[in-house]
């Protein structure tokens, strides 16, 4: 069992850090950086966060999968995020016409945008090496015209991974504590795999 603990002193005047499920998922599974990355995160009101984490080099793709499965609250300012991991392989060629597509996108820093809401998926997309990468965070139903081109892109990832399925399966738990201390609030976070 791995099992780490990290402490954050927020003074007083601050509100607890809210931990958001996209920062669970990426605890739960950290990459090493070393190869070229693909990082998907997709959030959908009535479906479980999953984060798609996608390394590859000239010959073999590696693919790890971690879901969010239920998160439970233990006591007062504490809680204990479930979170089930898969590892496996994808075919390369599919993959790198996805790639070659996002790497070509060249969209202005206008995010304001004038659509009604409705319910949508929420993503982030990040593509690059251990020393450059891009990340693209939106909402479906929020992005300017010209950010249009990115739920293409979130769609052609999803249908590629539609049918994946790892071949390695593991658990984890991640307990999260906030506590109040004279100096303010310390977070500790512990993570084991099963």
């Amino acid at each position: 069992s791995f099992s780490a603990a990290i402490s954050y002193l927020y003074t007083k005047n601050l509100f607890l850090l809210n931990i958001t499920t996209e920062e669970i998922l990426l605890m739960s599974h950290s990459l090493t950086y070393q190869l070229d990355f693909l990082e998907f995160y997709l959030q959908n009101p009535f479906q479980t966060p999953v984060l798609w984490q996608i390394t590859w080099n000239q010959h073999n793709v590696t693919v790890y999968k971690s879901t969010l499965l239920k998160n439970r609250i233990t006591e007062k300012n504490s809680s204990i995020w479930e979170i089930s991991r898969e590892e496996g392989c994808l075919n390369l060629q599919e993959l790198l016409t996805i790639i070659q597509k996002i790497q070509k996108i060249a969209l202005p820093a206008n995010f304001y945008c004038e659509k009604a809401g409705r319910d949508g998926h929420f993503y982030r997309l990040t593509l690059g090496d251990s020393f450059t990468n891009i990340t693209y965070k939106w909402y479906e139903v929020f992005v300017p015209d010209e950010w249009e081109i990115l739920n293409e892109y979130a769609n052609n990832l999803q249908k590629l991974l539609k049918n994946w399925v790892g071949n390695v399966k593991k658990m984890t738990t991640i307990n999260y504590t906030e506590e109040e201390t004279d100096k303010g609030f310390s977070i500790f976070i512990e993570n084991n795999t099963i």
